[in-house]
This record gives C-alpha cells, sequence and structure tokens, in this order.
C-alpha cells in the first residue's frame, strides 16, 4: 500500500482475473486488475481470511494490461483473462498449477504452458435463448445477458450467428427454446441440439435450416424425449489421424487445436515408456485410447465409461477406422477389476478429480505409468498425494492452455511406479 489511502500495487493475478494485494497479512482479491496495476480500490465483501474489491480508479496501468476486445467481458462471465495479455496468460496458468501443487505439499517441476490458437476455439457452444435473442448466464447466476449483435470470441463467428438465426426463427414460429447447442467438425460441418421445456410440439419447420446443418434435433427436457429433425444426431469429424463421429449426447473436447497438442505430449509419454495393455479410463468417445491404438498397433487397450452414447460412440469409431486392437466397455471404471493387468493408465476424470473407489482401484491394479488428465488442477495435486504415498512418483506435469481467456487449464501428469 502506498502512503495515500486505498492505492495499492497489484502484486499478482490469479486464473480467474483477480490481482493479489496483501495488506498486513490479509489478502484483498481485486477484480478485473493485473499485476503491476497500481490502483485506487473499493472492498465488496469483507471475510476472515480475505477481502474482495474492485478498482475505482486506475493510476498506473500494468504492463501486462490490454483493452478487453468483447463488450461483454464485464457481463457475461465466460472469459476471466481477456483484460490480460495472453502471454501473460500462460504464465498464470502456469502459476496456478505450480500452486496448486505446492499447496498439497508436493515439489515439482511445471512445465510451460502449451500454446493454442487463443481465438475463436471453441467447436462446441451452448448458448441460453430469452425470446428472439441468445446469450449466456451471468456467471454463477441464471441472469441472462443477451449478446446482441456480437459474436463470441472464442467461436467461429458462423456458430454465434446461426444460433442467432434459429432464435429468431423459432420465436417467430411460436416455439420456446431455452437452450441451443452447436458442434463444427474440423471440416466445418455443423450439428444443432435445440433444448425445449414443457408440452410436446411440432418442431419439423426448424428443417428449414436442413441446407446449413448436418443434423439437427430436439431434445425436450421435460420429457426426456429427443425428436430427430433430420442427420444422424452428431457430426462427423478429423482429429488425431482418425475420422470420427461424435452424437450430441457425448463429450469431446472443444479445442480442437488444443487437442492435437495434448494428443502430442501424451503420444510422446507413450513412445517413451514400456507397456503391453493400456486401460483408457473415463474414456469418453475413446480418442485417446483410439489414436494410441492406431499410433501401436501391436500393443493392446480397452476403454470403460459410463456413458453408453460415448462408448456407442467408441465403438463405432474403432470401426470406422479399422482399429482392431481396442475394446471398449460401459460401466463405472473403479468396478472394472476383471480386465487384466494393464501396465500403462490413461485417467481422464471430471473436475471432481478420482473418487476414492477409483484411487483405489488403481493402486490394486499397480500400472507401471500412470497418465493422469485434469482440468482441475487442485484435485489433480489431491490426488497426486494419496498415489505418491502409494508408491508412485511424479515425472512430467505439463499445462495446457485448452481454453484460453477463461480461468480454466488442462494438465498432462505422468506418474511412474518406483
Amino acid at each position: 500500500m502506498t502512503a495515500e489511502k486505498n492505492i495499492f500495487n497489484v502484486t499478482d493475478t490469479n486464473s480467474r482475473g483477480y490481482g493479489i494485494i496483501k495488506d498486513n497479512g490479509k489478502v484483498i482479491f481485486v477484480a478485473e486488475s493485473v499485476e503491476g496495476d497500481v490502483c485506487r480500490i473499493e472492498k465488496t465483501d469483507e471475510k476472515k481470511n480475505y477481502s474482495t474489491a474492485r478498482v475505482t480508479e486506475l493510476i498506473t496501468s500494468s504492463p501486462y494490461r490490454i483493452n478487453p476486445d468483447c463488450p461483454c467481458f464485464e457481463t457475461c462471465g465466460g472469459c476471466s483473462l481477456r483484460h490480460v495479455s495472453y502471454e501473460q496468460e500462460l504464465k498464470i496458468k502456469r502459476n496456478t498449477v505450480s500452486s496448486a501443487f505446492r499447496r498439497a505439499g508436493i515439489s515439482v517441476d511445471v512445465s510451460e504452458t502449451l500454446r493454442p490458437s487463443p481465438d475463436g476455439y471453441r467447436n462446441k457452444v451452448s448458448f441460453k435463448v430469452s425470446g428472439s435473442r441468445i446469450g449466456f448466464f451471468k456467471k454463477e447466476t441464471n441472469s441472462f445477458i443477451s449478446l446482441e449483435n456480437e459474436t463470441c470470441k472464442n467461436a467461429p463467428g458462423i456458430i454465434t450467428r446461426i444460433a442467432s438465426e434459429i432464435a429468431e426463427f423459432a420465436f417467430s414460429q411460436n416455439i420456446r427454446i431455452e437452450e441451443i447447442v452447436i458442434r463444427r467438425s474440423t471440416g466445418g460441418m455443423l450439428s444443432a441440439q435445440i433444448i425445449v421445456e414443457g408440452s410436446e410440439k411440432k418442431y419439423d419447420s426448424l428443417n428449414c435450416f436442413s441446407d446449413r446443418f448436418a443434423s439437427l434435433s430436439v431434445k425436450n427436457i421435460t420429457t426426456g424425449k429427443t425428436h430427430r429433425i433430420f442427420g444422424e444426431g452428431g457430426i462427423r469429424t478429423e482429429a488425431f489421424g482418425l475420422s470420427l463421429f461424435v452424437s450430441d449426447e457425448s463429450f469431446f473436447q472443444v479445442n480442437y487445436d488444443g487437442a492435437e497438442l495434448m494428443f502430442g505430449v501424451i503420444s510422446s509419454i507413450f513412445s517413451d515408456i514400456s507397456f503391453d495393455l493400456c486401460a483408457d479410463l473415463f474414456c469418453g468417445t475413446g480418442v485417446w485410447g483410439l489414436a494410441l491404438a492406431k499410433r501401436f498397433p501391436d500393443k493392446l487397450f480397452y476403454g470403460v465409461d459410463l456413458n453408453e452414447s460415448a462408448i456407442g460412440d467408441a465403438t463405432r469409431n474403432a470401426e470406422i477406422n479399422g482399429i482392431e486392437n481396442i475394446t471398449f466397455f460401459c460401466g463405472d471404471a473403479s468396478m472394472k477389476t476383471d480386465l487384466g493387468s494393464p501396465d500403462a493408465v490413461i485417467v481422464d476424470p471430471p473436475r471432481a478429480g478420482l473418487s476414492p473407489g477409483m484411487i483405489d482401484t488403481i493402486i490394486s491394479i499397480k500400472p507401471d505409468n500412470l497418465i493422469y488428465i485434469s482440468c482441475n488442477p487442485f484435485t489433480l495435486a489431491r490426488d497426486a498425494v494419496k498415489l505418491t504415498e502409494s508408491g508412485y512418483s511424479i515425472k512430467t506435469v505439463i499445462p495446457i492452455d485448452l481454453f484460453p481467456r477463461t480461468e480454466h487449464v488442462e494438465t498432462v501428469c505422468l506418474l511412474c511406479k518406483q
């Protein structure tokens, strides 16, 4: 703090886009401030161990500060780092991963964050709909933020434009839409799923969009039924050297370039380790296992996931690509103890990380190499503590910026049995 009251030097920035100030041993998180800012602040909330604040006057601008290029930045909440230079964002995310391990009591070297293109990267976007307008809910609220005439900077412009066209047309037909989910393939193919709520209606008028989409369906969240307007209910895309079909209900990485970077890391790890059988747990549509099975045709692979639709896609994609050295199972990966003794295991869990049962399963399998793909560095670090206590050591930690301009960072971690 400077001599003048309420003027502070911002000494750090976290991944949520808050500048960090330390005042008499207490941390103040300042919204939309950047390391290097000198600013006057006003506190907005006071907690026992920290405070939050906002900038009331920016006295000296940080060299890492940039002007946000999206007018929705301050209200939408989808992006947290659009006011920070991209080079600094990569450092922030590396520091986030390092901090997660440090807080867990693990000393580890974290590689520099790998970077894809930071703009227009999302191949899937879910738009909320209000009347004839599309937009998003403000973070952690149900407050609708309209995009008006803007396009989401994180997605190709065509996705925003056509979602807006659908919303306007549906409104003119008295069709009430809750949400529009659009996917785009690497070749530009589009599929859409329209989410509605309430009584059944006739949606066939939406087939007027057949020249814009390869597939379009309507899902009624009240009845749980899906009505296919036309198409296969998904898209065909190319990734990791594979031809893939991804259905509307299946998870797939939303950043093709970032996912290719990630596969490069995973493939490099597998080139350096010795293995005969690999288990891909939480395999989703099976892309990691499929791509590795294609690259290592003399090895055996299997994948397990609870999502029946995803396993259906995985099995279909193995057939499409003529890959015969991988098998997929639908079920709880932590309960699959009858599938041999893999010497390599891939886990790609949700943000909550591995369940205690899943960790127990891994420890009982005792694979020589565990490749942990994480979208939450704090649950990764938490799980790494249990795994290192059970005889594993951390060899590699590589952050990948799969979600530029947001707070999220993906991490690939290699743990080896000692």
